[in-house]
């Protein structure tokens, strides 16, 4: 039962109406400002993880990189002392000879 005249009631229909149109651009301007917001973000994402990302991999990194058996290793460590103690004792002669 309404006992409100039919004049008012049109009226506040009528207001009714215009709030509801007034949410729903408030919801448009709302829905079109996230996107400007989250463009931004991904502006800022890419500046900022181009500078910063630690994930990033070496370019200067060898790429065929292949590990040699362990055999292989050792004898190769092996050379590398025996080179190595071969340099000291030319080094030890030069410094006797130098006195």
């Amino acid at each position: 039962m309404d006992f409100l005249p039919p004049k008012e009631v049109a009226q506040i229909k009528n207001q009714i109406q215009v709030v509801k149109n007034d949410v729903k651009q408030t919801q448009t301007e709302e829905q079109s400002q996230r996107e400007i917001a989250k463009d931004e973000n991904a502006k800022g994402d890419a500046i900022y993880w181009a500078i910063y990302n630690l994930d990033r991999k070496n370019p200067n990194n060898q790429k065929d990189f292949e590990h040699l058996p362990p055999k292989q290793l050792v004898a190769d460590i092996l050379e590398k002392d025996r080179r190595i103690a071969e340099i000291m004792g030319e080094i030890q002669q030069l410094l006797a000879g130098a006195e």
